[in-house]
């Protein structure tokens, strides 16, 4: 019985090793990450189009609160490659926004090295 389970456990292990997959990828519902539910109740983010510009590769955000309270939020974001490992760059610092009730505000983040194709975006309150 031992054998037979060591036997499925090496099999399990080389089949994991087996797979296709070379990357890592963010899904669009992975690339923010709230501080907890209730902010994530309150607010939202969409990506929208950016300006063209033709020397800074942007990524452009919009942030809205949904809630009847303003909220004073903290953000900052982490950058991946196409493989979804993480791109060495200066880390982001920490920006502060406060957001009215009911309102939205834009956010354009230039985008800090060539190989960064995806992002993370952390908000905590």
């Amino acid at each position: 019985m031992g054998k037979l389970l060591c036997l499925l456990a090496v099999f399990g292990v080389l089949s994991g090793c087996a797979t296709s997959q070379q990357s890592l990828t963010i899904a669009p519902e992975q690339s923010v990450v709230f501080a907890n539910g209730d902010l994530a109740l309150a607010l939202e983010v969409k990506r929208r189009a950016c300006p063209k510009t033709q020397s800074v590769r942007q990524t452009c955000l919009t942030l809205t609160n949904s809630s009847d309270h303003q909220h004073r939020v903290r953000y900052r974001f982490h950058w991946y490659d196409n493989q979804g490992l993480h791109v060495e760059a200066p880390p982001s610092q920490w920006q502060v926004l406060t957001l009215p009730a009911k309102a939205s505000e834009r956010i354009d983040i230039t985008v800090p090295a060539a190989r960064a194709s995806q992002y993370r975006m952390v908000i905590l309150d």
